[in-house]
């Protein structure tokens, strides 16, 4: 609490009827003093009185917003008080964030380095603890319940979770703007050009490019194969497209990607010597 600014004892209860030679003493009884005696003091009781409302009022006006006392018995402030109170919520128990941050306090602002407060969320309480700094954001979806979304800061991973009717449903990390790294297909003896084949976020690998043979020719015909990790557990087939060496004919065929990561094309037309492929499949 501020300092008392009154430093001068303020006066006791005195008799109010004080009649002509009655004697009082500083306690307010009659105590033998002469008439001036009693005079004296209630002079002084005046003065006092006096400057403890000057120094009251002067007490006054150097409080401000930052220092105000936030109770009479203790030593804190109204600041002080709030400082821990005003920028952050404590969650709910039915707020249910496990496997992407710690439950807890959700701090507004905290600098991490001074464990002041800035743009974060669970940040430390103290200076050097670690933490997890998550944008969140929260949708209500009327009759689809809740939708929270949330971004880690640091990896840049966005993940999103719905509850619905007192359950929440697994975090499920979101595909990001970043484009998939794309690698070319080695391809096979006799064939030119460029495959070009990438695998993103979901797990959709693609394959994107045109081929020439060296010879046209008909059936299967093998262009390249892709390694471990781009491959499926079953063979996919897709529609391309087939023309001879200077685009005279052109006749539908198809693409195949087996289990063993072998890219084939099947051309139905002998003529045909180049060919244009656009495979997706997860």
């Amino acid at each position: 609490m501020a300092n008392n600014p009154i430093t001068v004892p303020l006066p006791q209860d005195l008799p109010e009827t004080w009649a002509t030679n009655q004697i009082v003493s500083p306690n307010g009884v009659s105590a033998g003093l002469t008439p001036q005696h009693g005079y004296n003091y209630l002079m002084q009781q005046v003065n006092n009185a006096q400057q403890a409302a000057q120094e009251l009022g002067e007490g006054i006006a150097g409080l401000s917003g930052d220092n105000l006392p936030a109770s009479s018995d203790g030593g804190e402030t109204i600041s002080a008080a709030l400082s821990n109170k005003a920028d952050k919520v404590t969650l709910l128990g039915n707020v249910d964030c496990n496997t992407l941050f710690t439950p807890g306090d959700y701090i507004i602002r905290m600098d991490p380095a001074t464990a002041e407060q800035s743009a974060a969320c669970n940040f430390p309480a103290e200076p050097g603890m670690w933490s997890l700094s998550i944008y969140a954001t929260l949708e209500i979806t009327g009759n689809n319940g809740t939708v929270y979304v949330a971004r880690n800061r640091d990896s840049g991973n966005i993940y999103s979770r719905q509850a619905l009717n007192g359950s929440f449903w697994p975090w499920v990390k979101l595909a990001t703007a970043t484009p998939p790294p794309q690698f070319d297909l080695p391809l096979a003896e006799g064939v030119s050009g460029a495959i070009r084949y990438s695998k993103d976020q979901m797990g959709v690998v693609r394959l994107l490019g045109q081929v020439e043979l060296s010879s046209a020719q008909s059936g299967i015909i093998s262009i390249g194969t892709l390694p471990e990790g781009f491959r499926l557990e079953y063979a996919v087939t897709t529609v391309c497209c087939g023309w001879t060496d200077g685009g005279a004919t052109i006749a539908p065929c198809t693409a195949v990607v087996n289990a063993d990561g072998l890219v084939a094309i099947n051309a139905f037309d002998a003529s045909l010597k180049v060919f244009a492929v656009n495979i997706s499949f997860c």
